[in-house]
């Protein structure tokens, strides 16, 4: 969840991780494991 207040967002990242771990485990479960070895790097660096 994403909360608003006080001029202040909290949970973005949380929010984030949760987006990019599933979209690991979705080229994982759709064959692309060479991808999904790379995509945790492009999450650190962008």
């Amino acid at each position: 969840m994403i909360f608003k207040g006080d001029n202040k967002i909290e949970g973005i990242t949380t929010a984030t991780t949760i987006w990019a771990t599933a979209s690991i485990g979705m080229a994982v479960g759709s064959g692309y494991v060479y991808f999904s070895c790379w995509e945790p790097l492009w999450c650190l660096l962008f």
